[in-house]
């Protein structure tokens, strides 16, 4: 992903969800700059149909909605996958599963035992059964404000994954 990407990006991210989810331009370009190695894109006949923003986080203080974040904390201790968001006319073509293969295996390489994430809108994550991930209960008051900032759907998510030793 780079930053010329940004325009398509937003055009599939309106296409994914709903208006009050909506990111700035700024602050998907501010994801984009802070983990570079943690944001893809996927691509079907040289056109970009689906993307991916993650990066290392701390799991009792998720990432804030349509905010400019921090610098990556040296004491991350999960993996956030921030957004993943394909064209609606390739939702069934596997773009959505590669990415978040990726995202796995990046965070298994940098060694994160915990890959977490915020569904929205009643996405299959939601119902905690797609790609492994359960909804994480007891969080924190902090971590339950931010989690809201997505919206009154939104849940925190967990998978666990192969501990690296």
């Amino acid at each position: 992903m780079k930053i010329q990407d940004i325009g398509i990006i937003d055009l599939i991210q309106k296409d994914a969800y709903r208006p009050d989810l909506w990111e700035g331009k700024n602050v998907i370009a501010d994801k984009i700059q802070l983990y570079t190695d943690g944001c893809w894109v996927s691509e079907y006949n040289q056109k970009i149909v689906g993307y991916l923003i993650s990066y290392p986080g701390n799991y009792n203080k998720p990432s804030p909605h349509n905010k400019i974040s921090k610098i990556i904390s040296n004491q991350s201790d999960c993996y956030f996958i921030h957004d993943i968001a394909v064209d609606s006319k390739k939702r069934d073509c596997g773009v959505g599963a590669s990415l978040i293969k990726k995202a796995f295996q990046i965070a298994e390489s940098q060694k994160f035992s915990v890959i977490t994430l915020i569904a929205v809108q009643n996405t299959i994550f939601n119902s905690g059964v797609s790609y492994g991930f359960k909804k994480i209960e007891n969080n924190s008051l902090e971590s339950n404000k931010i989690i809201k900032s997505y919206g009154k759907d939104a849940v925190y998510m967990e998978r666990k994954l192969i501990s690296i030793n």
